[in-house]
């Protein structure tokens, strides 16, 4: 959530990409959707973590002074120091709520209004007792709350601590200092070698970060069961269990003809049939429950072979003819890939030929 505070704040909502954002949290663009199901969900969780938190810090200010004067005084001190530490999460919550749906709007709405009783309560009790002189109270509330976001250089003046921060991951490799590497998340995969060439050349067009030097990773697959366990979690055990259900699973055709795009704007290439994937991941998951697909984002869990995400220059018909020469593709499911999805390390970590006996 960091990534895309930082995104937003920086390029806006309309003109950040979902890779935009992955790239700034070290993971695939499909490791997004892991966790949010849409970029506007990413806005909206951030808007309303946003807002709830300076709600709460409002609060608190006032909460100790003994008159309205203090606590306006603190409310001001309050509400500033919240931008001037979250500026990347303010410029979030000032610029770009706007672009929520309708229904997410409201909710964010609400908490804004919140805020505002907040402030008009401290005005209306000080004019009662004689302590400010205001001639509307709304529009005092509106002055006092429309803190100027700061711009992209505003930073936390030296030597002062924060005082509160949002429940968002620390971001990293800001102006110049070296990322710590991230872990990445591994991925049970069938490989589509014949789409291979495609979308890798697509990964290297949004970032070259994300393709592997392993000749047999799979860039281009499906997806069998992901996220998968961590690697350091990943023991013999779990290795075997895994080589029994591709035994058991056995190799398969299918065809790649229909090209669709989900909600989430990830245009992608369906297999039929697709039953055979469907029992795989069942399979996979009856074995590892505390691995659900996609970290159960989705109602629904569709296997599909990633192609693009849309954007300003790509659609679903674009995409289309780019594949024209290509599909329909007629593949085989012969292979069962543990690849680790990391941002400068994506790596195949083992692989068992579906159908084949499990290892002694």
């Amino acid at each position: 959530m960091q990534a895309a505070a930082r995104a937003f704040a920086d390029k806006g909502f309309h003109a950040t990409t979902t890779r935009d954002i992955a790239s700034g949290a070290g993971l695939s663009p499909a490791g997004v959707y892991v966790h949010f199901g849409s970029k506007e969900e990413l806005l909206f969780n951030l808007s309303r973590i946003g807002h709830e938190s300076a709600l709460r810090e409002v609060r608190e200010a006032v909460s100790d002074a003994a008159t309205p004067t203090q606590q306006l005084a603190d409310l001001v001190a309050t509400f500033s120091q919240w931008h001037a530490e979250q500026y990347e999460i303010a410029r979030v919550v000032q610029y770009e709520h706007h672009h929520l749906t309708a229904e997410h709007h409201a909710e964010v709405l609400a908490l804004r209004k919140q805020i505002d009783g907040v402030v008009r309560g401290i005005l209306e009790a000080g004019t009662r007792e004689g302590l400010f002189t205001i001639d509307d109270i709304g529009d005092t509330s509106l002055a006092l709350l429309s803190h100027p976001g700061p711009d992209r250089g505003h930073q936390r003046p030296p030597g002062v601590a924060p005082r509160w921060r949002l429940p968002l991951t620390p971001a990293h490799g800001r102006g110049g200092v070296a990322r710590e590497p991230r872990p990445g998340h591994t991925v049970l995969q069938v490989p589509v070698p014949l789409l291979e060439a495609f979308v890798r050349a697509r990964t290297a067009h949004y970032d070259r970060a994300w393709l592997s030097p392993d000749a047999a990773f799979g860039h281009a697959h499906v997806t069998a069961l992901g996220p998968f366990l961590p690697p350091e979690a990943i023991n013999p055990a779990a290795l075997r269990l895994i080589a029994e259900i591709a035994h058991h699973a056995g190799p398969f055709t299918f065809t790649l003809s229909s090209i669709d795009t989900f909600p989430n704007g990830i245009i992608h290439l369906v297999p039929e049939p697709d039953e055979p994937f469907r029992a795989l991941t069942r399979a996979l998951c009856e074995a590892f429950p505390s691995c659900p697909p996609y970290g159960n984002a989705f109602p629904q869990v569709r296997p599909h072979v990633t192609l693009d995400a849309v954007s300003e220059t790509v659609s679903q018909s674009s995409t289309a003819t780019l594949l024209a020469g290509l599909l329909p593709v007629v593949s085989r499911a012969e292979r069962l890939d543990l690849a680790l999805w990391q941002e400068n390390g994506c790596r195949l970590l083992a692989s068992w030929a579906m159908g084949s006996a499990p290892a002694a």
